[in-house]
């Protein structure tokens, strides 16, 4: 699966949480100086750009998931591509909004 090569702006990203520097970017183990670094336009190594993808792009809570969920998960898309594909309709789809 092809990753993105860039992110949208991590400043833009971290004022629109509404979380301060030092509290959005321990989120995924990042120190004030690199932070700094990143927010100026500096490239993110590649492990931090992807914990940065999953906690603020794709907004995973990394306490949430663990191997065996990860493990489940391929092995419904590799053998039961049918049932994995229904599922992610499923929990993807927009909620109806409630009166």
């Amino acid at each position: 699966m092809a990753r993105p090569t860039s992110h949208p702006n991590p400043r833009e990203i971290r004022a629109a949480t509404g979380l301060n520097q030092s509290e959005f970017w321990r989120q995924i183990f990042v120190n004030q100086t690199a932070a700094s670094r990143y927010e100026s336009g500096r490239p993110m190594p590649a492990p931090t750009a992807e914990l940065f993808r999953l906690v603020h792009i794709e907004h995973i809570e990394l306490t949430s998931i663990n191997r065996v969920d990860l493990l489940i998960a391929t092995h419904l898309r590799e053998e039961l591509p049918d049932l994995y594909e229904s599922l992610k309709a499923l929990v993807t789809r927009p909620k109806p909004e409630t009166e």
